[in-house]
């Protein structure tokens, strides 16, 4: 025998959840649950859940805080970096970027290359000049890469809650 519901949804006898009909997950109303319950379809009270282990715990801990810090090490690396009076957009794509730049203008033998600063304006480059400021750029970005890559594997070998606090956040917005 089934039972339909006022959204003309079907539900079968015998059928189990906490006042919802499985298979069509309709939310059944006063009425509609005294009249599936009529029609022998039950209800069952879900057994109150199981709290995680303590291990189980801090591993979910330390995903976030891993994720927490990745979010915060990328708006980081990509702040503006001030080199030789000129502003740059900073981080690894935007280093990249610029190297590509350089590396185009030596193919093709020039002794200049125009890149382009954090306001879009150009900047004329000798390539000694230019791969100074890949440098400067790429090292700022690799100086907190590594510090983010050492965090990591603090956040690893955390052994309880308590050394999982312990490790700061260094771009934790105040």
């Amino acid at each position: 025998m089934s039972y339909k519901d006022i959204n003309n949804k079907t539900g079968y006898r015998h059928m189990q959840g906490n006042n919802y009909l499985y298979g069509n997950l309709k939310l059944l109303n006063g009425s509609e649950l005294t009249n599936a319950l009529a029609d022998g379809i039950t209800t069952w009270t879900p057994t109150a859940p199981t709290l995680p282990t303590e291990a189980e715990q801090l591993a979910t801990n330390k995903i976030s805080k891993k994720n927490t810090i990745n979010y915060d090490f990328e708006i980081e690396s990509e702040k503006p970096i001030l080199v030789n009076t000129v502003t740059w957009h900073g981080g690894y794509q935007s280093t990249t970027k610029l190297d590509s730049g350089k590396r185009l203008a030596e193919l093709n033998g020039d002794a200049n290359v125009t890149l382009y600063d954090s306001l879009d304006a150009p900047q004329v480059l000798t390539i000694v000049e230019a791969d100074s400021l890949i440098i400067s750029l790429g090292t700022s970005y690799q100086t907190i890469y590594t510090q983010k890559q050492g965090l990591m594997v603090d956040i690893e070998n955390a052994v309880d809650q308590a050394a999982l606090d312990a490790i700061v956040n260094p771009w934790e917005p105040a």
